[in-house]
């Protein structure tokens, strides 16, 4: 199994992720999308093949800083989550090319004037 390179759970009202995901260090399609999730593991920074993560709509109020470890990502999907800042980590993630965040509130950090740009402009604001 710690050879998975993609990994959907949507739907499932999963509440928490188990630390053991860390293990599935080739992992380039995670989604978990619309259940319960509150917290989001620091071991996603073991995911350095990532290219795509959608935790869209669970109730995720921030990100690890570890994030920034998953350097091949190019998809962050993060709306319908109580978010209000990014991590300053992600400034080096710079082929993120889609960064999908509305219905989370106002974001300080990067502001909203900022987090309205592109992923580039967030990236950059990050740096």
């Amino acid at each position: 199994w710690t050879s998975l390179t993609e990994l959907r759970m949507n739907n499932n009202l999963l509440p928490t992720l188990p630390e053991t995901l860390g293990l599935l260090a080739k992992l380039e399609v995670v989604a978990f999308n619309n259940n319960q999730i509150d917290s989001f593991p620091s071991e996603v920074g073991n995911w350095k093949h990532l290219r795509v993560l959608d935790i869209a709509h669970n109730r995720i109020p921030f990100l690890p800083p570890s994030i920034c470890h998953s350097v091949a990502m190019k998809k962050l999907l993060l709306e319908g989550n109580p978010m209000v800042q990014l991590p300053l980590s992600m400034g080096s993630m710079r082929t993120l090319t889609k960064l999908s965040f509305s219905q989370t509130g106002k974001w300080i950090s990067p502001p909203n004037a900022v987090m309205n740009r592109s992923p580039k402009d967030v990236i950059t604001y990050l740096q």
